[in-house]
């Protein structure tokens, strides 16, 4: 759709970005080192982790909101949600060491994926206490606040990867990268 194309390319041109996304790289770059680096970029692996640690956050949390929705087995939401948050640190610490290399446009949307997608790890977190304390009419409405800006961080992430080609690499290197072990 063409409004969402528009507050894209408005976002890869936001200079104003740059100066957090900078400050925020320095620490990354002082905190994460070989061998740490190496485990989360997953060279170990031939193929960055961040897409497949994603996954578990995202599955956890939309489980538990179709038993949010369908007023399915409450204790099995809550931890659901409580799963996907323990699961949504590897992911960002993934993401985050695999946007310490970018620059430019990829930068600014990286920073803004990373900021939409922990404020959905923030409102899932509450929605975990809430149920916890055995608020569950909050803890829903805290998950589907959360789930409003995991959206938006994974659109942005789709941007990333398939416009902005953040951690793809050609195929024809693949098979070189991979012979050559």
């Amino acid at each position: 759709m063409a409004i969402f194309e528009n507050v894209v390319t408005r976002l890869e041109q936001a200079e104003v970005i740059d100066p957090p996304a900078n400050a925020v790289r320095s620490v990354l770059d002082r905190v994460i080192k070989p061998p740490v680096e190496d485990v989360l970029s997953g060279s170990w692996l031939g193929h960055p982790v961040h897409p497949v640690l994603v996954t578990a956050p995202i599955g956890a949390w939309l489980s538990a909101g179709f038993l949010d929705v369908t007023k399915g087995d409450p204790v099995a939401a809550r931890r659901l949600v409580g799963f996907g948050v323990c699961c949504a640190v590897a992911s960002a610490a993934t993401g985050w060491s695999d946007w310490r290399k970018t620059s430019g446009p990829a930068s600014r949307v990286g920073l803004v994926h990373a900021v939409c997608n922990g404020t959905a790890v923030a409102l899932y977190a509450g929605s975990w206490r809430a149920r916890v304390a055995g608020h569950d009419r909050l803890g829903r409405r805290l998950a589907f606040a959360g789930a409003v800006f995991l959206g938006v961080g994974g659109f942005l992430g789709g941007h990333l990867s398939y416009a902005l080609a953040v951690n793809v690499r050609p195929t024809s290197d693949v098979g070189t990268e991979f012979a050559a072990r």
